[in-house]
């Protein structure tokens, strides 16, 4: 319909730039439609040739390192060539254009005082002597090469032609480069999520053995410690597993980067999961004077989550609570059976969070004024994991909160997963 339209309009000059501007339209947005980068490069050489009616079009990138082009995609050349090419910069008419960065129109090959070459057809396997080549430039930077040879009607490229492809050049060039920066983001990425994982798991085997072994003397099975002594072992304890919790966390961030972060969903009883958690911070608690309580319904409320990482959204929850509570402060851990789903929430009597923060609350590394006298440490991690955690036990999670009256975090969680939206 929409080329019907065109066809209608009276002025030669208006409907070319009108097709022209169609066709860059139509090239761009099928590259951009895709992911893979492969994909997208083929894309646009094979769309070229249709548009041009030609046999070979090439796609060359720069390699900065080595100072030369190299094909990246093509298509109607041979495998080998396209492994084999690799073209410094002014040499050969790609080089030249990558050099001078100058659109070329070539009618005739052997007419052209520049690359006039007698073997040049033979060398390039083209069977036409007519040929375009224009850069692909973003901000004037050289990005790559695009070249189009060989029309299948036997007929010579024209200035239109050349028009043509260097407005679709100046749209794809973008699109090239942000591909190849994705790319070699998505590198470092992996290499960074790599190292992390591998670092973690060095660490965490000398680390149990050091926790485990502080626990035997804290406990005296290796001899009576006395009062002083315990006390700064069990110090010690707590912050070896600070530690391991820093390093889960930074591998579970590691693993949801990558889509690595596996649920194993069972069918629970969030009641004693609640409870278990309650034991387990219940020292802290005590450690920084805070009273701890748990109010749950008297019927177990049964749902469908992965206990060891719906145990780290409540320990990361406590945890904070704790930390950032007042003295002789309190915690209340509260779960509610709504139905289909079931509200768990944690709300404390600690410092609040600044109007300015809550939206920052689950974003990673985020830092948060949560102490008044600035002395406790956090990573930001916590609360962001605790997030990507619900989330993928199709839930949410909110906050309330107002500077110096304390914060409320709410949990949503369907009790199966079935029933979620």
């Amino acid at each position: 319909m929409a080329t019907q339209k065109i066809a209608k309009i009276k002025d030669v000059s208006l409907r070319n730039k009108i097709n022209r501007l169609s066709v860059v339209y139509d090239v761009t947005k099928d590259m951009n439609a895709l992911i893979e980068l492969d994909q997208c490069y083929r894309t646009l050489v094979d769309r070229l040739c249709r548009v041009f009616n030609a046999n070979i079009a090439s796609l060359m990138l720069i390699d900065k390192k080595k100072n030369e082009l190299v094909i990246e995609a093509a298509s109607g050349l041979k495998e080998e060539i396209v492994k084999q090419a690799r073209i410094k910069l002014g040499q050969g008419i790609a080089g030249w254009v990558a050099k001078e960065l100058k659109p070329l129109l070539i009618k005739d090959i052997d007419d052209h005082p520049r690359f006039k070459n007698k073997n040049y057809k033979k060398v390039t396997k083209y069977s036409t002597n007519s040929l375009l080549s224009v850069p692909l430039l973003v901000n004037k930077e050289l990005v790559g090469v695009l070249n189009i040879t060989d029309r299948k009607d036997k007929k010579r490229f024209n200035k239109g032609d050349l028009d043509l492809l260097v407005s679709i050049a100046q749209q794809a060039a973008i699109s090239v480069r942000n591909f190849k920066q994705y790319k070699e983001l998505t590198r470092v990425n992996d290499e960074k999520n790599k190292f992390i994982s591998n670092l973690a798991h060095e660490l965490k085997s000398p680390l149990a053995t050091v926790k485990e072994g502080v626990n035997l003397v804290a406990d005296g099975v290796l001899g009576e410690v006395n009062d002083k002594q315990k006390q700064s072992l069990l110090i010690s304890i707590d912050s070896v597993t600070r530690l391991v919790r820093l390093i889960d966390n930074l591998l579970d961030i590691s693993r949801m980067e990558t889509g690595n972060l596996k649920m194993k969903r069972e069918l629970a009883d969030l009641n004693s999961l609640i409870r278990n958690a309650e034991k387990s911070f219940a020292p802290l608690a005590s450690k920084h004077s805070v009273s701890l309580k748990v109010i749950l319904p008297d019927e177990p409320i049964k749902i469908w989550v992965d206990c060891d990482k719906i145990f780290e959204v409540f320990a990361n929850l406590l945890s904070n609570a704790i930390k950032y509570n007042k003295a002789n402060g309190s915690v209340v851990f509260e779960a509610v059976d709504k139905d289909t789903e079931v509200l768990i929430s944690v709300r404390d009597s600690g410092c609040g969070i600044p109007k300015d923060d809550l939206p920052k609350v689950f974003q990673r590394f985020s830092n948060l004024s949560l102490s008044k006298n600035g002395n406790v440490d956090s990573t930001g991690l916590g609360l962001s994991i605790a997030k990507e955690i619900v989330d993928l036990h199709k839930g949410r999670i909110e906050v309330e909160s107002e500077l110096g009256e304390g914060s409320k975090f709410n949990i949503f969680l369907p009790k199966d997963l079935r029933s979620a939206r």
